[in-house]
């Protein structure tokens, strides 16, 4: 069997991951926050993206603070789970 640094067993590794995954979404509904509130406008879009919303590409005289607002009330109309 193989062990990483730490000494744990890497296949045991994957079961950690999952529940320490779970722990984080955990804090994150807890304490309500919103994850999408420090995305990049790039993260958002391929949040949208993955949604399968439609994002539109940031117009030229928007700054990107003001694009990123913009995809972040289409995800808020739209309900995309992060």
């Amino acid at each position: 069997m193989l062990f990483d640094y730490t000494g744990v067993a890497v296949a045991v590794l994957p079961v950690f991951r999952i529940h320490y995954k779970e722990y984080l979404v955990g804090l994150v509904n807890r304490h309500g926050i919103d994850p999408a509130l420090v995305m990049t406008a790039e993260e958002l879009c391929t949040l949208l993206e993955r949604a399968e919303k439609k994002t539109r590409r940031r117009k030229r005289d928007e700054s990107v603070s003001q694009h990123t607002r913009r995809l972040l009330d289409v995800r808020l109309t739209t309900a995309v789970v992060i």
